[in-house]
């Protein structure tokens, strides 16, 4: 997923697409994709004021690792302030939720030494003094 993009302003849907395939397969080159590697983008959401987010489907899911591997290069090398993050289940962003909830309670508490740390995909709450 891609946040604010801007959107092309043009009435024609297949322009709108065209662009948005171009426009993102631009900003994703220090991720060293191939041309048909971006197989699709999709805006989600209704068309409004905001820029929508962008979906962007790739070809193979070592594409779409590679471009979450790469998105501190592609953030620095891109102009616009954008950001960059993998798409989740409506279960996977309340669990987060709900991790983050629980950390800001114990860090409230008293425990300033926490810190939120992604093990094998899954967000975990560690100690900052663990070893790794």
């Amino acid at each position: 997923m891609i946040f604010n993009r801007p959107e092309s302003g043009d009435p024609v849907l297949n322009t709108r697409i065209k662009h948005d395939k171009y426009s993102i397969a631009n900003i994703l080159t220090p991720a060293n994709l191939s041309d048909n590697e971006v197989v699709r983008v999709l805006r989600m959401g209704k068309r409004g004021v905001k820029n929508r987010p962008a979906k962007v489907v790739f070809s193979t899911p070592e594409a779409s690792k590679r471009v979450l591997r790469s998105r501190s290069v592609i953030l620095e090398n891109c102009k616009q302030k954008i950001s960059i993050n993998a798409d989740q289940t409506p279960s996977q962003r309340t669990y987060l939720s709900d991790v983050r909830n629980r950390l800001d309670q114990r860090r409230q508490a008293g425990e300033d030494d926490l810190a939120l740390k992604f093990i094998n995909g899954k967000p975990t709450i560690i100690s900052n003094n663990q070893k790794n």
